[in-house]
């Protein structure tokens, strides 16, 4: 017999008699064999060799345990609690397992199950080092820094020279305030274990709060030495010479370093960041330098990029984008190049040219995040509502924290008239970044209006923290306090936007603001008349102004100012509006037709001009020359939707409904979405056109609206229900309906009815009640008829 077929035998004998064998001691063998792998370095031969074990016997905790090590290790969070959690099902004994848990579950700030974890182990064996350091480290979190010291000196009875609990000890000390204590533990664990880099790590915490430069530059210099060609010692040590304003010292260690270490990438681009704020000339003729020398570095070309955008040189930055685009071809480097090239033609309008970019970047990658978020912008421009929010949903998918796309998505919902998508979707940006500046504007309004100001301040505080645009915030954390009547924390406010110690047109309008709220009506008028010799344009001031002006019973004065500031401003169209208010309260109905006639005459497009000369005619009881009104701006401006909603409004409040529905379904063709125009002509169909079809068609409308926080769209969801006898789905809403708004008779009637309707007649008659008295009283007489008419049925 050769020698082949002697080994082929061979292995078949062995085959066969490792089959005899048990499954577990199969597993446990490819357990051992992949701990022997994973101390050679051969990780993923390792995982392998573990998994072939769950293979054999998924019974078995070891392999599971082993994974999550290397999860541990790859940093792999989620694999590693998954694995962790199967030991313990498998093994409810196994404390290593149980405690790294426990560590996993105070990383998240789960206190609760981290203790769980923690007590379980030190039930079962109050001997486990490691037990009592977890439950220490979560008292330390929570702050109860007693019992985190008598868990950690627990530890230290154990074993006094335990590193973790000499750590944790040295962080409870410094946390309470003994810096001098803390150092001393972490000396003495240093001497223990003086390679432990970790140990160093929170010495130089320590020092750092104490501002203890000399001996910080001492332990960098040393791990310099010991780790030579470790560009984060270098980089550290850079950065703590820069922030005492050593620049030159920063420098040099960094030119060292990068002479020494030519492929550190790291190092090179800070050492340019830290030039640029020198020279910017100096840093990108360093960057030329290094591209020269890695003309294929896609990273230093985009730093110049940079740095051309930072000193507004845009033909540059766009040449150099041009050329990765060409070099990179296909790769990443392209796609990120091709969407920052459209991004700058969509802020020269250039959408067409923009969007052919995009297709090309979607095209290799089709959900590339940046290319979708611009194409989604792009989208709402062009009123393409759904093809926006189906990108948006795409990014979001992806990156759930992504508050562009949140802001995005909002900004979406707010064109399509669904501002209750579009605050909660405010509020999801505002949660994945709280310095988002727009979504913490649009949230603070909306508390603003719910006069929920302590948390309107706090949104903007935590806002203000971030970067971003700091006077947009300001300047509506003012008005917060404006509305506290926190005089002083506003004047806090004026002084820090003030520029250069001079005022600006905001600072004089938060002034002005600030003696309004205090009754100082000619010193408002003061500052509101500076505001507006500089910014014509700040609407609000001139209100103010106006405002002031009336208190002191000066409208002849008022009535000039106006006069002056329009004809030296003549296309502000406010001041027409502000006017023509004026002359209202004084029923001189002919100069307010001709002021806004005359800001007409400016803009024959002024969308607010036609509501504003409705008004007058409405106040004159003119419905007819109201809806003309309405109709004229229709016509110039393209069948508006808001001024459509407005003139079906008028149609309702003339009786004139089958004109009313008709344009709420001309609204719902050109955008399905707009909500006002849903609930309105839902409630047309209910009850003004009532047949089985318009009921069935109403149903379909208000189903978005069950779950609303807005009262009259619930109460028009529930009032449909009801109309179709579900009853167990009207009741909880119109109950909720009545909680929210109390003295609305419209729903008090319909809880009245819905309660009739179960022959609950003493609830019906209470509701129904206070409806009629709330119509009667809001001078509504054909509710107060319908009502009446109940009642009298009781």
């Amino acid at each position: 017999m050769n020698a082949l077929n002697k080994k082929v035998i061979a292995g078949l004998l062995l085959v066969a008699l490792t089959a005899c064998g048990t499954s577990e001691d199969s597993a446990a063998s490819f357990v051992e064999s992949g701990k022997e792998l994973l101390a050679e370095g051969k990780t993923e031969k390792a995982r392998l060799e573990f998994k072939n074990a769950i293979q054999v016997d998924p019974r078995q905790a070891a392999p599971y345990y082993q994974l999550a090590l290397i999860d541990e290790k790859d940093q792999k969070w989620r694999g590693m609690f998954a694995n962790l959690t199967t030991v313990e099902q498998l093994d409810p004994n196994h404390h290593e397992a149980i405690i790294k848990l426990g560590q996993i579950y105070l990383l998240s700030n789960n206190f609760e199950v981290a203790s769980e974890k923690a007590n379980k182990v030190i039930g079962a064996d109050n001997s486990n080092i490691l037990a009592w350091v977890l439950r220490a480290s979560i008292f330390m979190k929570q702050e109860q820094f007693d019992a985190a010291m008598s868990d950690i000196n627990q530890a230290l009875s154990l074993d006094a020279e335990n590193i973790e609990a000499l750590s944790v000890k040295t962080l409870i000390l410094n946390l309470q305030g003994q810096a001098k204590q803390a150092l001393a533990v972490i000396d003495q664990a240093l001497e223990l274990e003086p390679e432990q880099l970790p140990l160093t790590m929170i010495k130089i915490s320590i020092l750092e709060q104490q501002k203890n430069y000399s001996e910080m530059e001492s332990i960098y210099r040393a791990l310099q030495l010991k780790y030579n060609d470790a560009s984060w010692v270098v980089i550290s040590l850079a950065k703590l010479f820069n922030s005492q304003g050593r620049y030159d010292d920063a420098k040099q260690v960094l030119t060292a370093f990068v002479a020494d270490n030519g492929d550190d990438l790291q190092a090179k681009l800070l050492l340019v960041s830290l030039i640029e704020t020198k020279s910017s000339a100096e840093a990108i003729q360093l960057l030329d330098g290094y591209i020269e020398a890695q003309p294929d570095n896609f990273d230093l070309r985009f730093s110049r990029i940079r740095l051309y955008l930072d000193g507004n040189n845009i033909d540059p930055a766009i040449a150099e984008l041009e050329l990765v685009a060409e070099m990179d071809i296909d790769g990443s480097y392209a796609r990120r190049s091709n969407v920052m090239l459209a991004n700058f033609e969509f802020q020269q309008g250039e959408f067409d040219e923009a969007n052919t970019r995009l297709s090309l970047v979607l095209s290799a990658e089709p959900e590339d995040e940046a290319a979708l978020l611009l194409k989604a912008r792009i989208e709402l421009i062009n009123k393409d509502i759904d093809a926006a929010v189906t990108d948006l949903r795409i990014v979001l998918r992806n990156n759930p924290d992504s508050d562009q796309a949140f802001v995005l998505l909002a900004q979406a919902y707010m064109n399509s008239g669904s501002s209750e998508l579009a605050d909660d979707n405010f509020r999801q940006a505002l949660a994945a970044n709280p310095s988002n500046v727009t979504a913490a504007l649009s949230v603070a309004n909306s508390m603003m209006q719910a006069r929920d100001l302590n948390r309107t301040e706090e949104v903007l505080t935590n806002a203000l923290k971030g970067s971003g645009d700091k006077e947009a915030l300001l300047r509506a954390l003012a008005q917060v306090k404006i509305m506290k009547k926190d005089w002083l924390g506003t004047e806090s406010i004026v002084e820090s936007l003030r520029i250069d110690k001079k005022d600006t047109a905001l600072t004089y309008f938060l002034s002005g603001q600030i003696s309004q709220g205090q009754a100082y009506y000619e010193n408002a008028i003061e500052e509101y008349s500076a505001a507006l010799e500089m910014r014509p344009d700040l609407t609000r001031a001139l209100q103010g102004l106006a405002f002031s002006y009336l208190q002191l019973g000066q409208k002849e004065q008022l009535v000039s100012y106006l006069t002056a500031f329009l004809d030296k401003n003549p296309t502000q169209l406010s001041g027409y509006g502000v006017l023509s208010n004026v002359y209202m309260q004084n029923k001189e109905w002919e100069n307010a037709v001709a002021t806004i006639e005359q800001g007409l005459n400016q803009t024959s497009k002024w969308i607010g001009g036609y509501s504003a000369l409705a008004s007058i005619y409405f106040s004159q009881e003119n419905t007819e020359q109201a809806i003309a009104s309405y109709q004229r701006g229709l016509d110039e401006n393209n069948g508006n939707i808001a001024l459509t909603l407005q003139m079906a409004s008028a149609y309702e409040r003339s009786m004139q409904f089958s004109k009313a529905k008709t344009l709420y379904e001309e609204v719902l063709v050109k955008d399905e979405n707009i909500e006002p125009a849903i609930n309105n002509l839902a409630s047309l169909l209910t009850d003004k056109f009532p047949s089985e079809d318009n009921l069935k068609a109403a149903s379909i409308l208000v189903e978005r609206f069950k779950n609303s926080t807005e009262p009259y769209y619930l109460d028009t969801y529930a009032w449909t229900q009801l109309l179709l006898g579900n009853l167990s789905k009207s009741q909880p809403v119109l109950e909720r309906v009545v909680s929210l708004s109390p003295n609305v008779a419209v729903f008090n009637y319909h809880l009245g009815a819905l309660y009739l309707e179960q022959d609950n007649k003493i609830a019906a008659e209470s509701y129904l009640t206070t409806a009629k008295d709330l119509a009667e009283k809001q001078g509504d007489s054909i509710m107060a008829k319908d009502i009446a008419e109940l009642l009298s049925s009781l």
